[in-house]
């Protein structure tokens, strides 16, 4: 792996290279930087290569080069290396490693973060959704596109038709996220609050509970349960039932 940076310690390098001449410097300070964007960090021991790579004449590499491989640079396995730009090589390579798995876990807990819900601020496409079935209500959205800037406002229908692909489970989230949360910041128990909306989903759908939580919090309901009981649980109405008595009645007056 090609690192973008070399490290170069000058005190190091000066107290190293004092006795070099001008052409020799410059050969080595070549050479350190070819070695550097090679895989492996080492090139091959091959005159021929080298002094295409480093640009020079066969007379330049027998004068300057040379010297420079044998003081410098170990032979081995056919490649040359420099001992202390390998160390460092490798140093660097763990850091860069180390910054990319860094940054992409704190992407992905940003990217969760980011999909947690705010009990105070639904995101646009939950309030797209709440409103899809009512037509009648505009919602002042702007749509931006894929660049960023900030384009005309366009209907409602727009947004919907992305949003209304997305999964049905949007609304059990914002439930077993955002109310839960609700009701213990109301000073219901955990345990009691998932309870309820458990026992509310077998009567009703996900839609009225979460409108039913919205007018909750709107008028500053401090005791949830009862106020939310009163308006989800309704009594249930037994036509049949109601069906006979009439007739039995209807029969008994005949």
């Amino acid at each position: 792996m090609s690192m973008p940076f070399l490290p170069l310690y000058v005190t190091d390098y000066e107290a190293d290279t004092a006795h070099l001449t001008i052409e020799e410097d410059g050969i080595y300070m070549r050479l350190l930087r070819l070695c550097w964007r090679t895989p492996g960090c080492s090139i091959p021991a091959d005159p021929a290569w080298i002094a295409r790579m480093l640009r020079i004449t066969e007379d330049q590499f027998e004068r300057h080069a040379k010297p420079v491989l044998r003081e410098f640079f170990i032979a081995k396995g056919g490649r040359y290396t420099q001992p202390r730009l390998l160390r460092e090589h490798d140093k660097a390579t763990r850091t860069c490693h180390a910054r990319k798995e860094s940054g992409s876990r704190g992407g992905k807990a940003k990217a969760l973060k980011a999909r947690e819900i705010d009990p105070s601020k639904p995101s646009s496409k939950t309030v797209a959704k709440l409103y899809h079935l009512e037509p009648d209500i505009e919602l002042d959205i702007p749509i931006t596109n894929v660049i960023g800037s900030e384009a005309a406002v366009e209907p409602v229908s727009v947004a919907v038709e992305e949003v209304v692909e997305e999964p049905v489970e949007d609304l059990s989230r914002i439930l077993w996220g955002r109310w839960v949360k609700w009701m213990i910041e109301c000073g219901v128990a955990e345990r009691a609050a998932r309870s309820m909306i458990g026992k509310w989903r077998k009567v009703t759908d996900d839609m009225t509970i979460c409108r039913a939580f919205e007018d909750a919090q709107r008028e500053g309901v401090v005791d949830p349960i009862p106020w939310m009981r009163v308006r989800l649980e309704k009594p249930v109405v037994d036509l049949d039932k109601i069906a006979r008595e009439l007739g039995n009645e209807w029969t008994a007056s005949s």
